[in-house]
């Protein structure tokens, strides 16, 4: 894995390349398994793309950019070719889990597609913050912050608009051979 970069955000964006999000307190990844799931194992093999990510830059809302995560797994559960799904809070409940919907535009300006948009803000001690665009007082966290468990990715709010260490992702260029760096940060 490359460092943590703005070059990852930028050639995602620019280049469509893909990226991983790792979780910056465990060291776990993100993963399409049905909702979010942060994975503390090694990627297990190279043609499952449910670890991948694909930011496209969505929109601008008053000086900062709104980016949409599209996850590059394309078999379904069932073995079947589906459609591009994006990541998503539930727009009827934000703190309910992370849902794959097909693409909504911006533009209409509906709560699905707000849904689907996320600022992605860098922190002062390295990584980055994904704030859900419909209710930016929610970041991209987990249920749970054990380092040694898979746990389960979810929109957690803030308090007084501080970035918890469980808010904080690293986005990463995936090699070919992939091993995430198991560490804990210390605080």
């Amino acid at each position: 894995m490359e460092p943590n970069s703005l070059d990852a955000v930028v050639s995602s964006v620019r280049d469509k390349d893909p990226v991983v999000l790792v979780h910056y307190l465990t060291g776990g990844y993100a993963k399409r398994a049905g909702d979010l799931q942060v994975v503390p194992d090694k990627v297990a093999k190279s043609s499952d793309m449910s670890h991948r990510f694909r930011m496209e830059l969505e929109g601008n809302h008053e000086g900062n950019n709104l980016y949409s995560f599209e996850n590059l797994k394309q078999i379904d559960d069932k073995g079947r070719l589906e459609e591009k799904r994006f990541m998503s809070a539930n727009p009827r409940d934000i703190s309910d889990g992370i849902t794959w919907e097909k693409k909504e535009a911006l533009t209409k300006g509906s709560d699905e597609a707000k849904a689907q948009a996320w600022y992605v803000i860098p922190q002062d001690c390295g990584g980055y913050a994904l704030l859900n665009y419909l209710d930016p007082t929610y970041l991209l966290g987990m249920i749970n912050k054990t380092p040694n468990l898979a746990a389960c990715g979810r929109p957690n709010e803030s308090v007084f608009g501080v970035t918890p260490l469980i808010g904080i992702w690293v986005i990463v260029k995936p090699r070919d051979k992939e091993c995430i760096h198991q560490h804990t940060p210390e605080v």
